[in-house]
């Protein structure tokens, strides 16, 4: 059963691959801003300085409960 969410949330994750996203920073740690887009989906980039804050981020790698990203603005 783990395996089939797994693989059903990283195929719901890759549609955001090359989307911009708004983000709401709810954590920073060593350099990364970890927050959530507009689907609760956690979103980890490189920046510092946003906590409580909403970014933007180009996301460029689905997992399977989570997107990695690169901050824009």
């Amino acid at each position: 059963l783990n395996e089939i969410l797994k693989q059903t949330a990283l195929e719901f994750n890759q549609k955001f691959v090359g989307q911009t996203v708004k983000v709401l920073v709810d954590e920073e740690r060593n350099g990364w801003c970890l927050g959530k887009n507009e689907q609760f989906i956690t979103v980890k980039f490189k920046a510092a300085g946003l906590l409580g804050k909403f970014a933007q981020v180009k996301i460029k790698e689905a997992k399977p409960f989570g997107l990695n990203g690169e901050y824009v603005r």
